[in-house]
């Protein structure tokens, strides 16, 4: 059995699984921006991103010059390079999902299929 990572490592995954600080930090990695811009960005305001900046300075992914300064990233290649990598594992657990869910009812048409056939009675397909 492995051991649980540290619950500062957890919440820094979940910063970039949460909606609006992967938003914010996706806006970032186009430069640094004060919270008004960041906020007129997503179409939001500034008093809404206040919070999800303010987790972002905790974890240490943000830095911000002043009270009312500009945001920035504190390690911008590794915050894209990660935004990148969980855009990919999103994409590709979604598509697993749909395989399976394509397989699944597969496997459910040829079991009714199997079940019309036992009791003699036609396919659509076949009338």
């Amino acid at each position: 059995m492995t051991d649980l990572p540290p619950e500062e490592d957890l919440n820094l995954f979940r910063l970039f699984a949460a909606h609006e600080t992967r938003q914010i930090m996706e806006t970032l990695l186009e430069g640094d921006l004060q919270q008004k811009d960041i906020a007129y960005a997503l179409g939001v305001t500034p008093q809404a991103v206040s919070p999800a900046i303010k987790r972002l300075e905790v974890a240490g992914v943000a830095v911000r010059a002043s009270a009312r300064g500009r945001v920035s990233l504190t390690h911008h290649e590794a915050t894209a390079q990660l935004l990148e990598m969980e855009a990919r594992l999103v994409a590709e657990i979604q598509e697993k999902r749909a395989q399976r869910s394509t397989n699944r009812l597969r496997e459910l048409r040829k079991r009714a299929m199997k079940g019309r056939a036992s009791r003699g009675i036609a396919s659509d397909e076949s009338a």
